[in-house]
């Protein structure tokens, strides 16, 4: 199998950038998604849907690190992973949103996959990537109402 990693990877590091934990760069998630995806399967070979197996091991990485994050008090403060302007955008945007609603916005309207893609990609049923989605949209709306107030002198 011919694979472009260089494509593999500038295809996922925006998703990585959207569902690390804060303080993780999302290129090291990426790198540790890829390392432990080709060590199960060089050159994914075997791999019916690469694209979508290394989604999934994106997040999943994520994830893990998240939950260790969680556990672990922060050391030191995170570092500038200074992603490129429209990355920095939609991070900034989602960032105030739970892992699993930013995941579900990045991936059903960034990457436009359907519902049942995502639930795949996410390992939860439909109805979560519904519910997450529509939480994270009314979050955002609501954060959006508020900063319209503040600006316009309402509160």
């Amino acid at each position: 199998m011919d694979t472009d990693f260089p494509a593999i990877y500038a295809r996922l590091l925006p998703l990585a950038r959207v569902v690390a934990p804060v303080g993780i760069d999302g290129a090291d998630v990426v790198q540790e998604a890829l390392t432990r995806a080709l060590s199960r399967h060089p050159d994914l070979r075997g791999v019916r849907d690469p694209p979508a197996y290394l989604t999934t091991a994106v997040v999943n990485v994520a994830r893990s690190w998240g939950k260790r994050a969680a556990r672990t008090p922060a050391l030191d403060e995170p570092r500038d992973s200074s992603p490129p302007d429209s990355d920095a955008q939609v991070l900034a945007l989602l960032s105030p949103l739970a892992p699993r609603q930013r995941a579900c916005l990045y991936l059903r309207f960034v990457e436009d996959l359907a519902v049942a893609d995502v639930a795949r990609l996410l390992a939860c049923s439909p109805g979560t990537v519904k519910s997450q989605t529509a939480k994270a949209l009314a979050t955002l709306r609501s954060r959006m109402a508020d900063e319209q107030n503040v600006t316009e002198g309402r509160e």
